[in-house]
């Protein structure tokens, strides 16, 4: 039996472009048409994107909004970078 989530996800995933765009036409009429919605929509998505957050690995703290760019690159606590890196291969040599 497939869970709630999973569920909504299949028929999300299944629907058909016109089933999609009746689905998101009644959110962009109001986008579109309300000047104290899109307003506030746009304050609330900036305030996100300027909330202090941690990245789980290396707890170093950032935008929300750099959360993402930087979990990619995140390497974790412990890593070593790059200048570190070459550092240590050019004094083992390369016998």
């Amino acid at each position: 039996m497939l869970c709630l989530s999973r569920k909504s996800r299949e028929s999300y995933r299944n629907r058909s472009a016109e089933a999609t765009e009746r689905y998101y036409a009644r959110g962009r009429l109001k986008y579109k048409t309300d000047e104290e919605y899109r307003t506030k929509t746009l304050v609330a998505a900036s305030t996100l994107l300027k909330t202090p957050a941690v990245c789980t690995e290396c707890d170093k703290t950032m935008n929300y909004g750099s959360l993402l760019p930087h979990r990619k690159c995140c390497k974790g606590k412990n890593s070593k970078s790059t200048a570190q890196r070459i550092l240590e291969l050019s004094e083992s040599g390369y016998d």
